[in-house]
């Protein structure tokens, strides 16, 4: 008897001795809850980086649209007389939420995509979240979730706020902007053509309402220049002349507007 009982407590000694302990248990899950709290921010970090990139390429193929719809036009951007033709963002993409926001895309035959299409994925970045004065995605609402340089697209004459510390050299431009070619366009490295929705936000001095959507980093946008480069851009209120990008297209304004907007 003796012997048997021997037997069976050591048949069961190398059970006892693989299981977990409460304390070992608990040691594990604070180590698991620890590499989620590192391994979470690293991988959202790594999204937006993705998704930036991913903005980035629509941009790229946007500026070589805009480049052959240039060639295609004297050198001449899409401009209208008419505020309800809403170029800065009829210009191309799918079709918007509401009336004003379903009319031809002129930039959308040089992408191929059908001017009737509501799948338009070269228009629409990932990180696009809408604004307060916008219902959902600029995508969903407006047809893209780029918006151009409203000195160069849009409506001419453009709308000048005399909150604009330069609004009286935009009144003297005014003329000039109409009709405005590529050829006439100052330094087209540093000319911002077309970017995230949020760069209008983050630059127009005018704008206290919308926050602007970004890829993780304040006042930082995807932009595309004339040249048909593309960066990731810190903009500043109000500044129409930087040394890295330029929203005034005349190159003969570009000191007025340096003088008149503060160091």
């Amino acid at each position: 008897m003796i012997l048997q009982l021997n037997q069976i407590q050591r048949s069961q000694s190398p059970a006892r001795m693989a299981a977990f302990t409460l304390l070992e248990l608990l040691v594990v899950i604070a180590i698991i809850a620890v590499l989620i709290a590192i391994l979470v921010p690293a991988l959202s970090a790594a999204r937006r980086v993705a998704d930036r990139t991913s903005c980035q390429a629509n941009l790229k193929g946007l500026a070589e649209a805009w480049h052959m719809y240039l060639d295609d036009n004297d050198d001449h951007f899409l401009q209208s007389a008419h505020p309800s033709d809403n170029v800065q963002v009829n210009y191309g993409g799918r079709q918007g939420t509401i009336p004003p926001f379903r009319k031809s895309k002129p930039l959308n035959t040089y992408l191929h995509i059908d001017v009737e299409t509501n799948d338009a994925p070269m228009y629409f970045c990932k990180r696009d979240e809408g604004a307060q004065t916008v219902t959902g995605k600029h995508y969903d609402f407006f047809g893209t979730s780029y918006s151009p340089n409203l000195l160069m697209i849009g409506t001419m004459p453009i709308q000048i706020l005399s909150s604009d510390p330069c609004a009286s050299v935009l009144e003297e431009a005014r003329p000039s902007l109409i009709g405005l070619t590529r050829t006439r366009c100052a330094d087209p490295s540093r000319l911002v053509l077309i970017g995230d929705y949020g760069w209008v936000y983050d630059w127009n001095v005018n704008d206290t309402i919308n926050t602007a959507w970004r890829h993780g980093e304040d006042r930082k946008q995807n932009v595309a220049f004339l040249d048909g480069h593309v960066d990731y851009q810190k903009f500043e209120k109000g500044k129409h002349v930087t040394k890295d990008y330029l929203v005034m297209p005349l190159a003969d304004r570009l000191s007025d507007c340096e003088a008149c907007q503060g160091p």
